[in-house]
């Protein structure tokens, strides 16, 4: 049993250090300037401090407030529709029990998505829309805006049979290829939509287990394992982009993007850094920041 203890006491310091390693940079208190190139403002689930994640209030909102591009989650109803939420499970933005993937589409769509909103404006029913809504939605807008559509897995860390065939096809019917990019913790999920559809931008995202999973191997591993995936993109975490793992990632020649920064005081550091893009609930933040 001692034994055990020592393995598994030995095992966390590894994973500890490796952390520590990559993020060795980070304690940085002077930023460096601001880059000359702009930086794309993406509006995490259209802005989400601002109206209710993932719906179409929400996108608008976010689109309103200036942002560049919106981020939006998309799973796979019983019946094959392109669902937009971020979990699997329905009852933290709904209220009701079950996972998407058992329900049809039609049934989640009669939804109110507002149940985890704590924002201070007001809105009525909000329902959970379709990833062709959405769509519909940006073709309307008198700006083009682009999109950053995260392919989502199940509940039990499974992909949906077929979700990349189905929003390479929604992305195709409204001409929308060009100005999305695809992005997905399941790398799986992003060698397989660059089969169907070469000419998609990619973008793998990073979170401290995947940092934690290289192990021992530093900014240089991870930013070689990224570039191996053949991605266009990188978008991690900001609490975890040094200096040093930014500067591994251009070396690599990847766009890098920081999610989710809420705060002038990140949204300033991240910016210094010379980031592509910066994803954040508070669209209209960003706009006062970085234009």
């Amino acid at each position: 049993m001692h034994r055990i203890h020592t393995v598994a006491a030995y095992a966390a310091t590894v994973l500890l250090l490796s952390l520590l390693l990559i993020l060795s940079s980070c304690t940085s208190t002077e930023p460096r300037l601001i880059s000359a190139a702009p930086i794309a403002k993406v509006a995490h689930r259209g802005g989400s401090l601002l109206a209710p994640e993932n719906t179409l209030a929400a996108f608008q909102r976010g689109i309103d407030e200036g942002a560049d591009a919106i981020e939006l989650d998309v799973h796979l109803s019983a019946d094959g529709r392109l669902i937009v939420m971020h979990d699997p499970s329905l009852f933290r933005t709904t209220a009701h029990e079950g996972y998407i993937g058992d329900w049809i589409a039609l049934d989640l769509q009669s939804l109110d998505a507002r149940a985890s909103y704590r924002g201070d404006a007001a809105y009525p029913v909000e329902h959970v829309p379709t990833l062709e809504q959405v769509l519909a939605l940006v073709e309307r807008q008198e700006r083009s805006v682009a999109l950053q559509v995260e392919i989502k897995t199940d509940q039990k860390g499974r992909r949906y049979e077929g979700i990349e065939e189905a929003v390479v096809n929604a992305l195709r019917l409204h001409g929308l290829i060009e100005e999305t990019i695809i992005i997905s913790f399941d790398f799986p999920t992003l060698l397989r939509v660059r089969e169907i559809e070469p000419s998609l931008k990619l973008g793998a995202l990073v979170n401290r287990a995947y940092l934690e999973s290289i192990g021992m191997g530093g900014p240089a591993a991870v930013a070689a394992s990224i570039a191996d995936l053949g991605v266009e993109y990188v978008a991690i975490n900001y609490a975890y982009l040094s200096q040093r793992l930014f500067d591994e990632f251009r070396s690599r020649g990847l766009l890098i993007g920081a999610w989710t920064v809420n705060n002038e005081k990140d949204i300033r550091r991240i910016a210094a850094m010379g980031v592509d893009f910066i994803t954040s609930d508070r669209p209209d933040l960003l706009s006062e920041l970085l234009d």
